[in-house]
């Protein structure tokens, strides 16, 4: 999911090299920078044409995996961060209008207090696997043996953080 991996190198670094084609050889390897600028425009592209093809379900009834709903909550994450610094260009409209669409899709709700302490949203959220609050999960992995990388990326399929002991 590209649009991920450049929103959070963007986010973080600022200007990064963006590079849209795979590599096949040695040559040119050393892509200079892009302005953020460029960086967002493509980042909202990919959301966009993703959110145009992807299932319309709720991440937990996909089988946990990426759906236009997630990628339209991305896109509202993106125009909010897009409206700061350091670009500083007025897309909150836009960022609402996404926001929105999630919303009105009905395929997502916030997870409401019971009557009991037991029964709390924290406590629901802590305790469910399948709710329809969860928009979309990242889990840390932890590996004891360096070479089970591979294999352990094909099961679990998403994960943020890698921890090796």
């Amino acid at each position: 999911f590209r649009a991920m991996n450049y929103f959070h190198l963007v986010k973080f670094f600022g200007d990064v090299p963006l590079i849209l084609e795979p590599y096949e050889s040695l040559e040119d390897m050393f892509v200079s920078r892009t302005a953020s600028k460029e960086v967002y425009a493509q980042i909202i592209q990919d959301l966009q044409d993703a959110s145009a093809v992807l299932n319309d379900a709720a991440y937990t009834q996909n089988g946990f995996r990426v759906t236009k709903w997630v990628a339209e909550t991305m896109l509202a994450d993106v125009y909010l961060t897009l409206s700061g610094y350091p670009v500083q260009e007025n897309h909150y409209a836009d960022a609402a209008k996404a926001a929105r669409n999630v919303i009105n899709s009905h395929r997502h709700a916030m997870i409401e207090n019971q009557d009991t302490e037991a029964n709390s949203a924290y406590n629901q959220i802590r305790t469910l696997d399948v709710s329809q609050e969860n928009m979309m999960r990242i889990f840390p992995v932890i590996i004891r043996n360096r070479d089970l990388v591979s294999r352990w990326a094909l099961k679990v399929g998403e994960f943020s953080n890698i921890l090796f002991c």
